[in-house]
């Protein structure tokens, strides 16, 4: 082999060493963005402050807290299906806001979350 062949090879290993360090850097940046995106919370409480529910970006609800004043169970079935509904909502569009900031406003994958979001898909 050639010193010029030797030097180009040398350049192309170099440049892929290159690639494959950013590659890995950027799924590791995408994995911690994962983590943050699977880590939002959101907490809403009832109007008159009955009951609160806390509820993940998934929709799954993590706790349920009631006030010791309650007395009507009717009215507590209503107020804790809206409290739920509610903390649902604001955990998904608050993901959906940190998407868009992780992901960009322009990118395919932000614009799909927010228009899932939009539509409660």
């Amino acid at each position: 082999m050639t010193d010029e062949l030797e030097a180009r090879l040398d350049a192309i290993r170099s440049r892929l060493d290159t690639q494959i360090e950013a590659a890995r850097a950027a799924r590791d940046a995408v994995a911690a963005d994962a983590e943050e995106l699977r880590s939002v919370e959101s907490t809403s409480r009832s109007a008159n402050g009955e009951c609160e529910v806390t509820a993940d970006a998934d929709g799954v609800v993590l706790r349920v807290q009631l006030a010791s004043r309650l007395s009507d169970i009717r009215a507590l079935e209503n107020l804790l299906v809206e409290t739920i509904a509610k903390a649902q909502r604001s955990a998904r569009d608050a993901a959906s806001q940190k998407a868009a900031r992780l992901l960009g406003d322009t990118s395919f994958p932000g614009a799909h979350l927010r228009a899932a979001h939009r539509t409660g898909a």
